[in-house]
C-alpha cells in the first residue's frame, strides 16, 4: 500500500480544490488520447487510459491499420476493450478527404465514388463505436509550393458540403481538421471555409499546433478568427522550431505552444466538446512512454496552474484553525490559491489552514484502488460523482475540527505522486 507525505496529501488537497475555470478539472476538460499513440493494441491503450482516470479516446489506427480498413468485427472487438476500462470514443479519426483534390474528369470522379465509400464505411464504425463525431479533412496539395485557386476552393466548398449533408442525413457530425499541406491548415483557412459551409453537420477539429507549425500564430490570432460554436473538437500536444528551422514536435512543456492558454480561452467561450492529445511526439523509450511523458504534463498543466477558489462545505459555518486559535468563517468562504506551480498552490493553501503544529486528518478513495495518507488518519466520508471525488477533510488540534468538502478528480497524479 503506497504512503503519502503530509506535503503531498496537502498538495492533493490544495490541487483537488481547484473549481474556477483557471483551473479546469477533467469534468470542464473532457480530456482524451488518440490509442494508437499509445498501443496499436486498443486493450493495451485503453488500460493505460484507465491508468490515468482518462474516460474518452480518439479511434484511428486499430491493431495496425486505420479503423476504416479493419472489418467490423475487429472495431466491435475495439469497443469491448474500451467499454471494458470505462473509456468512451469521443470521435473517429478517418483520412475522409484527406488526399489530392481529384480533378474533375471521369479518373477523378472515380477517385471521389471511394471517398463516398469511405464516408460511409466511417459512419458504419463510428455507430459501432457510439460517437457521433468523425474527423475529416479538406484535401491536401499536390506539391508543397501548390497554392489555392479560387476555383479550387469553390469546388472544395461544395464536396465539403455535400459531405456535411450526407453526414447529416445518418446523424453524425463531420469534424474537420486543419493540417499541414491542406487547403486548411490554419486558422484562417478553417474560419473561411466554415464561413462558406454552413450546414449544422460541419464542424472543426481545431489543432492549434498544426496551425502553428503552418507559420500562423495559432493562439491567439487564429483562434480569434474562428466562431467558437463552430469548434466541436480539439487536438493538444507541443511544438517548436528545429535547429534546422523546421517544427519538430515536442512533449507538452518542452515547447512553445501555451495550451493552458488555449484551454481557458475555448473553456470561457462554452467549449463543451472534448480535447484530444494527439502526442505526435516521439521518444527513444517508445510512443507509449512519449505519451505517458505529455499527458502527465498535460494534466499538471489543467490541474496546477492558475488561480483557484475554495469552497467550505455547503450548510453550517466553517471552521479554521490558524496560529493556534479558532476562527469562525461565514459558511461559503473563499481563498485565492495563486500561483503557476504545484507549490505555491500547496504553499498558500497551508498558509489558510495550518496551525502552528497541527494534523492533517484525511482519507481518500482513489480511483481503482484504497489508498490511505500515512498520516494520523481517520476514516472521512468519500463517493464517487462521475469523474469527481468527493473527499471530505479534517484538521484536528485541541479538539476544534476544521471542515471541509473538496472535488479531487486527478487521483492519479497523487497515486504516482506528481504533484
Amino acid at each position: 500500500m503506497p504512503t503519502y507525505t503530509r506535503r503531498q496529501a496537502l498538495a492533493a488537497a490544495a490541487i483537488a480544490s481547484c473549481y474556477r475555470l483557471d483551473a479546469a478539472t477533467l469534468a470542464q476538460v473532457r480530456l482524451g488520447v488518440t490509442t494508437d499513440e499509445i498501443d496499436e493494441d486498443v486493450l493495451t491503450a485503453a488500460r493505460f487510459l484507465h491508468e490515468f482516470g482518462v474516460q474518452y479516446a480518439e479511434v484511428r489506427s486499430i491493431w495496425g491499420k486505420y479503423n476504416t480498413s479493419q472489418p467490423l468485427a475487429k472495431v466491435q472487438e475495439a469497443r469491448q476493450a474500451l467499454d471494458s476500462q470505462g473509456v468512451k470514443t469521443s470521435v473517429l479519426g478517418t483520412a475522409f478527404f484527406k488526399i489530392p483534390l481529384p480533378p474533375d474528369t471521369p479518373e477523378g470522379r472515380g477517385t471521389l465514388d471511394s471517398q463516398w465509400a469511405l464516408l460511409d464505411q466511417s459512419m458504419e464504425r463510428a455507430k459501432i463505436l457510439g460517437t457521433d463525431k468523425i474527423r475529416v479533412f479538406a484535401f491536401t496539395y499536390t506539391e508543397k509550393s501548390e497554392k489555392s485557386s479560387d476555383k479550387d476552393f469553390a469546388r472544395i466548398l461544395e464536396l465539403v458540403r455535400e459531405a456535411a449533408r450526407r453526414a447529416k442525413a445518418r446523424n453524425f457530425r463531420l469534424a474537420l481538421e486543419n493540417v499541414g499541406g491542406s487547403y486548411v491548415s490554419t486558422g484562417a483557412d478553417a474560419a473561411r471555409l466554415l464561413k462558406a459551409v454552413k450546414e449544422e453537420a460541419l464542424g472543426l477539429t481545431w489543432d492549434p499546433n498544426n496551425a502553428g507549425a503552418s507559420g500562423e500564430k495559432a493562439f491567439p490570432d487564429g483562434f480569434r478568427l474562428l466562431d467558437p460554436a463552430r469548434i466541436i473538437h480539439v487536438h493538444l500536444r507541443d511544438y517548436a522550431p528545429g535547429a534546422d528551422g523546421k517544427v519538430e514536435w515536442r512533449a507538452v512543456g518542452q515547447g512553445e505552444f501555451d495550451n493552458l492558454g488555449q484551454i481557458r480561452a475555448l473553456l470561457k467561450t462554452g467549449y463543451k466538446e472534448n480535447f484530444t492529445l494527439e502526442t505526435h511526439y516521439r521518444s527513444t523509450q517508445g510512443k507509449a512512454h512519449a505519451t505517458r511523458t505529455s499527458l502527465t504534463a498535460l494534466l499538471k498543466v489543467i490541474v496546477a496552474r492558475g488561480r483557484c477558489k475554495r469552497r467550505a462545505e455547503p450548510g453550517g459555518a466553517a471552521q479554521r484553525l490558524r496560529k493556534g486559535r479558532e476562527r469562525r468563517l461565514s459558511p461559503r468562504p473563499t481563498a485565492e490559491c495563486a500561483g503557476r506551480r504545484g507549490d505555491d498552490a500547496v504553499a498558500g493553501f497551508a498558509r489558510r489552514r495550518r496551525a502552528d503544529d497541527e494534523e492533517l486528518r484525511c482519507h481518500a478513495a482513489l480511483a481503482n484502488r484504497d489508498a490511505r495518507a500515512s498520516l494520523t488518519c481517520r476514516p472521512l466520508e468519500f463517493r464517487r460523482r462521475d469523474v469527481a471525488y468527493d473527499i471530505r477533510i479534517s484538521a484536528t488540534r485541541d479538539n476544534v475540527q476544521d471542515r471541509a468538502r473538496i472535488t479531487f478528480t486527478f487521483s492519479y497524479l497523487w497515486r504516482n505522486k506528481i504533484l
